[in-house]
């Protein structure tokens, strides 16, 4: 019953917009909470997709919780935010891969969290590698799964999800058209380094 799976879709961007009231109140306002999950709730677009049985819908509560536990982990120096940081963008990526886009966000913070708790480097340096290293381990295990879908020849197409992981976030962000099928309308990597770092 596809009803049952567009319920578990609302379900998770409720979540969602919990997790993004909570960040917005907790560092900016109240005010400011209430009118971003409004802004989130009445996009037309989210709206239109929200419809859908995709796996791409599913990824807003992962990429929330992201972004809260960086602020949590880095921002606040709460160690157990840390450990659970790195896998959730992982997490997020499995659903759309434009999600490790976020990554640089991480950056920031880590050496925010290194200049503002200098006596606490150490401990920030280990637990976010160890982070890293889970979140590694995540991509790794999905990176020989077969495409979701049917019609995919897997021996002609050489699926390798760590790969195609970075080409589809990079044909996503060069402004690339959807298709349903790998066998007829190939990868296209059409970001090149310069405007890769520039985003960055």
């Amino acid at each position: 019953d596809e009803r049952i799976a567009i319920m578990f879709t609302g379900a998770m961007n409720l979540i969602a917009a919990a997790l993004i009231y909570k960040i917005c109140a907790r560092y900016f306002s109240v005010a400011a909470g209430l009118v971003a999950v409004v802004l989130f709730a009445v996009h037309p677009e989210a709206l239109y997709i929200s419809r859908q049985i995709l796996n791409t819908v599913l990824a807003p509560p992962f990429t929330m919780a992201y972004l809260l536990t960086g602020l949590l982990g880095y921002y606040e120096n709460k160690s157990y935010a840390r450990w659970i940081h790195l896998p959730l963008i992982f997490l997020a990526a499995q659903c759309h891969p434009g999600s490790i886009f976020l990554t640089p966000v991480t950056a920031v913070l880590f050496f925010y969290a290194l200049w503002r708790y200098p006596t606490q480097r150490k401990q920030i340096f280990i637990e976010s590698l160890i982070s890293g290293i889970v979140a590694v381990a995540l991509l790794a295990a999905c990176a020989d799964a077969p495409p979701p879908g049917p019609g995919r020849d897997l021996d002609t197409e050489h699926w390798h999800g760590d790969v195609e992981l970075a080409r589809e976030a990079a044909r996503l962000f060069g402004g690339g058209q959807w298709r349903q099928s790998i066998a007829e309308d190939p990868w296209k990597e059409q970001l090149s380094t310069a405007r890769l770092f520039s985003v960055w």
